[in-house]
């Protein structure tokens, strides 16, 4: 078993060593023509790269700012959302758009340079039976049809044509950067175009943003005409009202009723009380008429009178001095006829005081209440006035909030169109 293994690993040996010799035998017959066809190889690639056309490929980079940097406070005015996705992409679109390469093309004059004008510079060997299209042998050429749509372009669509398929945006990853790359058979050329068409898209930001200032400048222009008129206006109404209500110290005027108004109340109170405390005696006085005329002497108010007590006291006396004649004297001695008239004449003065007491009583009575009813109108006429001041302190506030109100949105709106002014300089610089 082991003598055959051996037998076997010694023919596959002869037998790899065979194959080996084989190949190199047939190469080395073959030798000339694998020569021939590898030298023919090399030849034709060499050919067709000293044939080609060389391109360059040149780059810009373009920062698109999420936040703008703002001079002045105006930004609500003009500014965009840059802090959006959208915003960056439309901004991506906007290098591709064809109006930016329009411009680039008018701004360099690319319509005169050859590879725009189909006059495209050959490389340093002109092999005309090298330039074999393989795609012309398919049924449906997408270059031939893409080419034949552009010759139906006029000559300037084709030269932005041809600037758009040499030109590629590329946002760089992650960042606000944006790669603008184009293409050219001309190295400077290809800078200068980056450079131009990354000049261009800033020139158009700037551009349309100062338009964006000039409207809102125009607008604020307008408005501001508008503005001061209104508040001229408000200002003119305020001072008729002033002149015609002949409000120079609003305070003053105001104070002036109040104060007129707690003395007109202080006063009521005490001829009110005054009042209450005549009508007391008055009703008594009335009552005591009703009845009779001795019912007087019962009265309160009377009693306090100190002339009603002097004769109240000379009648006691004349009485008591009837009395004791009495019991000497008869009725028709002359001392009885004496008292007797002493006592007829204290009695009737003692009436009489009795009377004007109570007919004081009742012009007190009428005093108070005529009193109380003139300080009650003048309170109401104070009231009135203060109310008539309030009505007019009310109007003319309104009219000065107006004028407060117009003047603040005057100077809010020239504040703001000399701050737009100022940005459009400083983004025009």
């Amino acid at each position: 078993m082991g003598s055959r293994d051996s037998m076997m690993r010694d023919y596959e040996e002869v037998d790899e060593r065979i194959d080996l010799r084989h190949y190199w035998n047939v190469i080395r017959r073959r030798k000339w023509p694998i020569l021939a066809l590898a030298f023919t190889v090399s030849l034709v690639a060499a050919l067709v790269a000293l044939s080609m056309t060389p391109v360059y490929q040149a780059s810009a980079t373009v920062l698109i700012e999420s936040q703008q940097s703002n001079v002045v406070s105006i930004e609500e005015v003009y500014e965009l959302d840059t802090r959006s996705r959208e915003y960056y992409e439309t901004q991506v679109e906007l290098l591709k758009s064809r109006p930016l390469a329009a411009d680039v093309v008018e701004t360099l004059a690319l319509a005169s340079e050859p590879e725009f004008s189909g006059e495209e510079q050959q490389g340093g060997f002109k092999l005309d039976w090298l330039n074999l299209d393989w795609r012309s042998w398919l049924p449906f050429d997408p270059a031939s049809q893409a080419a034949g749509l552009q010759q139906n372009l006029d000559p300037d669509q084709q030269v932005i044509a041809a600037y758009s398929s040499r030109l590629s945006i590329e946002p760089v990853r992650n960042t606000q950067l944006v790669r603008v790359n184009f293409e050219s058979q001309q190295p400077a050329l290809a800078a200068r175009v980056a450079n131009a068409h990354a000049k261009a898209y800033v020139n158009s930001l700037l551009a349309a943003r100062g338009d964006v200032v000039g409207s809102a400048d125009e607008f604020m222009t307008e408005r501001l005409g508008g503005l001061e008129e209104a508040l001229q206006e408000s200002e003119r109404r305020l001072q008729e009202f002033r002149e015609r209500e002949q409000l120079v110290d609003v305070e003053g005027i105001r104070s002036q009723p109040t104060r007129e108004i707690n003395e007109l109340n202080s006063r009521l109170v005490e001829v009110r009380g005054a009042r209450s405390q005549a009508e007391i005696a008055y009703q008594q006085v009335a009552n005591a008429d009703s009845a009779s005329p001795d019912a007087l002497q019962g009265i309160p108010a009377i009693l306090d009178d100190e002339v009603v007590r002097r004769f109240q006291e000379a009648e006691g006396r004349a009485r008591q001095k009837v009395a004791e004649l009495a019991d000497r004297y008869g009725p028709k001695h002359p001392k009885m006829i004496a008292a007797q008239a002493e006592l007829a004449e204290a009695t009737k003065n003692l009436r009489a005081q009795q009377a004007s007491v109570a007919t004081s009583i009742r012009n007190e009575y009428e005093a108070a209440r005529a009193e109380e009813a003139a300080l009650r109108r003048a309170l109401g006429g104070a009231q009135q006035r203060y109310q008539d001041v309030g009505r007019k302190e009310s109007e003319l506030n309104a009219l000065q909030r107006e004028v407060e109100t117009n003047r603040k949105l005057y100077d809010l709106f020239y504040t703001r169109l000399s701050e737009t002014g100022a940005t459009g300089e400083l983004e025009a610089a």
